[in-house]
């Protein structure tokens, strides 16, 4: 599996604003909501690089103080013009921002290219060749183009369209290529999991809890009744051998 996700992104970009004076270590949730809500995957990241980024739009994000600002937020461009004309009032507290550029394609980038940011391993688009290519042919015909983003990195715009696209690249021509993300794709595994648990199959070869701990707790019982028990005895009645000799 890849272990670049939501919370390795979120690392990347928390150390990534650390170089620019913006100390968000001790608020994490912070820095995840501002990749939820800033970031997106490049399609063409080589031609943004040779651009120097040209194409990404720098967004704003207003930081939460806890007091005025409860939830950070995104900041709109005219709102954010109107921002900066508007003059500080004396005692108010001023709202701090941070403004995102090529940082909100570089962070998510790091699912495609990981080694490019210290991780050792293929990146997401190499990693579902594998595990389509690992399938039995027989099994394998049925559930091509049926690839399904799950979980909450899901939501990053461009990222299916650029997964699409790669593994386009990585298999062969004949193969129908398509990548699939439901509404709520942070629920996705648990459905998954909802219909296998319904399945007729599962409930012949599987075992209820309670069925399973009656048993464990049977097997359990033959073992006391058979030897471990034993060595506990002769040291019970070692004990009362001694306590009658004292």
């Amino acid at each position: 599996g890849v272990n670049v996700g939501s919370r390795a992104l979120t690392n990347l970009l928390l150390e990534r604003l650390g170089l620019r004076h913006f100390d968000l270590s001790e608020s994490w949730l912070v820095g995840e909501d501002i990749l939820s809500k800033l970031c997106e995957v490049s399609l063409d990241f080589n031609a943004d690089l040779r651009s120097r980024f040209e194409r990404v739009e720098r967004r704003t994000y207003v930081l939460p103080d806890f007091k005025g600002v409860k939830q950070g937020f995104v900041e709109e461009g005219a709102a954010q013009e109107e921002a900066a004309a508007k003059p500080t009032e004396a005692g108010a507290a001023e709202v701090q921002r941070l403004t995102l550029g090529a940082e909100r394609v570089v962070i998510p980038e790091a699912l495609f290219s990981p080694k490019d940011h210290g991780v050792a391993q293929a990146g997401i688009a190499e990693l579902v060749q594998q595990a389509i290519l690992a399938v039995e042919p027989s099994y394998l015909r049925p559930h091509l183009g049926q690839v399904a983003l799950c979980g909450g990195l899901a939501r990053l715009p461009g990222l299916r369209e650029r997964l699409r696209r790669e593994l386009r690249q990585l298999l062969p021509s004949t193969w129908p290529v398509q990548v699939l993300v439901e509404e709520e794709p942070e629920l996705t595994v648990w459905r998954g999991a909802a219909q296998v648990a319904l399945r007729p199959e599962l409930r012949r070869k599987g075992a209820l809890k309670r069925a399973w701990e009656e048993e464990r707790s049977r097997q359990q019982g033959a073992s006391d009744a058979g030897g471990t028990p034993r060595s506990g005895v002769r040291r019970r009645n070692s004990q009362r051998s001694i306590g009658v000799d004292d």
